[in-house]
């Protein structure tokens, strides 16, 4: 386990800071957005804001920002959990076995279909008030499919870095 945690450190790093920056977006979600977008009045004693008038800071009349209040309020976390479970299945796959990272998009999108799927149908047998939503289905696999956009993004820099040095170091001499 050592030896995987040197040779795949930024794997590693990568896949940590991207479960806590997605655990940090759903507490911001939790705690202020929400809140905000459901008219709940929040940090009492701050002026006007914690008030206790509630509010709608969205125009209900708009598509769009009833859209993304909707989302926010409905589907964003469940975004963030398949983000943030891709992470942390990754992270333990590079402890562990890191030829078994998941890199392509197909393998993510069905792990996190599996997963939603679970999580969606059956929690809701065993823990009481839970409901399934097809939707939250596929904010989990979009963020899953999150996940591998982000990942491919830093293996491309990563891998143009390493030309880039290897070419500087083949003709500066």
């Amino acid at each position: 386990m050592a030896r995987n945690l040197y040779r795949h450190k930024q794997d590693l790093r990568f896949d940590v800071a991207v479960f806590f920056a997605a655990l940090g977006l759903f507490a911001l979600n939790s705690y202020v957005i929400k809140p905000f977008l459901l008219g709940v009045p929040y940090l009492e004693g701050a002026g006007g804001i914690g008030s206790g008038e509630a509010y709608w800071p969205l125009d209900a009349s708009s598509g769009v920002g009833l859209w993304l209040a909707n989302f926010m309020v409905c589907h964003f976390n469940d975004l963030l959990g398949g983000l943030a479970f891709m992470a942390y299945l990754n992270a333990l796959f590079d402890l562990v076995r890191p030829g078994l990272r998941i890199t392509g998009p197909v393998l993510n999108g069905a792990c996190m279909l599996c997963c939603g799927l679970f999580w969606e149908y059956a929690a809701p047998l065993f823990v009481t008030g839970s409901v399934s939503d097809p939707l939250d289905l596929i904010a989990y696999v979009v963020g899953g499919l999150a996940y591998w956009c982000l990942d491919l993004a830093r293996r491309t820099r990563t891998h143009e870095e390493a030309h880039e040095e290897t070419h500087q170091g083949r003709y500066s001499a």
